[in-house]
């Protein structure tokens, strides 16, 4: 989604480097094929791009003109390959997720109609406006593509309040536009739904759906945070696992994780200890590594440091720990 707005920005004739610079996003950050950005400077990006491109409905014509598979990247193009546009949308609600850990997203069919809802989890902030309308008529555009047509859509709703010239949306949404609801909602009739995707291909659906599902892993979901910032912390642990990594990694702030944490009665620091203690516990039983080699392995830059923290864990030196560990059962693995 943070490429998406830089190629959109790009073809505006904004500053790509600029734009990220204001956002407080790296580069390569976003240029990381498997990189998160956190969700509010993803969320600033977008506006940023709003602002300087003098169009008041930049969210609205954005979607119009690059909206594709390609934008939402492996869950895009996993949808493009379901059978019915039915399943297209089952496959985007799966793994919503994936492009944006805070959303909601929501099929409901009730006879000749249906709605899509899409909005942030209440827990979060709402999208602003720039972001809702991208999303909403993005998906519009994408149901054409995969069908092949051209269908009314029956309306739409937004969460944001209303603008004064609300020409485009009618335009785009038909007459049956309201602001200030209680979700983003595109509406359409319920026939629609059984349509054929024009590029169906199950087999290519299926791979796609399982590479994106290993994605989903990957991303916090409420109540195992704590989990995930530690398997997060274990893939990382000899290289950079301070608390800034860790969270660019999980495509949150710092603050937002810390905070995320201490709702959770913990902290990084609590949680880093936890797995080097783990790490180290294990690491210990191999013979052929030195104190300093583990030291390294778990994220000290001195072996002194190390030392120290195994002794405030465990209430040994190391060479105590080393010896009574071989001689106990199998140590701790995390």
């Amino acid at each position: 989604m943070a490429r998406y707005a830089l190629e959109a920005a790009k073809a505006s004739g904004l500053e790509g480097a600029e734009l990220l610079a204001r956002a407080g996003l790296a580069p390569e950050i976003v240029e990381d094929i498997d990189g998160r950005v956190p969700v509010d400077r993803l969320y600033r990006l977008w506006e940023l791009a709003a602002d300087g491109s003098g169009d008041p409905f930049y969210g609205l014509h954005v979607a119009e003109r690059f909206a594709s598979p390609q934008t939402i990247h492996i869950v895009g193009f996993a949808a493009r390959s379901a059978e019915t546009i039915s399943e297209a949308i089952a496959t985007v609600g799966r793994f919503a997720r994936v492009m944006n850990e805070t959303t909601s997203f929501e099929l409901i069919r009730r006879g000749e109609k249906s709605s899509l809802r899409v909005a942030p989890y209440p827990q979060f902030p709402r999208w602003p406006r720039v972001y809702a309308e991208l999303v909403v008529a993005g998906y519009l555009k994408m149901g054409r593509f995969f069908s092949g047509g051209t269908h009314d859509c029956e309306g739409a709703t937004f969460q944001h309040a209303a603008p004064r010239d609300l020409s485009e949306y009618r335009r785009i949404f038909g007459p049956s536009v309201s602001f200030e609801a209680p979700t983003n909602e595109l509406r359409f009739r319920s026939e629609l739904l059984d349509l054929p995707v024009r590029f169906a291909d199950p087999a290519l659906a299926d791979y796609l759906c399982a590479q994106a599902a290993t994605m989903l892993k990957r991303l916090p979901a409420a109540g195992d945070l704590r989990e995930r910032v530690r398997q997060v912390i274990a893939e990382r642990l000899s290289n950079s696992a301070d608390i800034a990594s860790i969270a660019r990694r999980m495509g949150m702030s710092t603050r937002s994780l810390q905070r995320a944490l201490r709702d959770e009665g913990t902290s990084f620091q609590e949680v880093r200890d936890e797995v080097r203690r783990c790490v180290t516990l294990t690491l210990l039983h191999e013979r052929a590594l030195s104190v300093g080699e583990i030291a390294a392995r778990v994220g000290f830059a001195h072996t002194s440091a190390f030392r120290a923290a195994v002794r405030r864990w465990t209430g040994e030196s190391t060479r105590q720990l080393r010896r009574s560990l071989r001689e106990s059962v199998p140590a701790e693995v995390l």
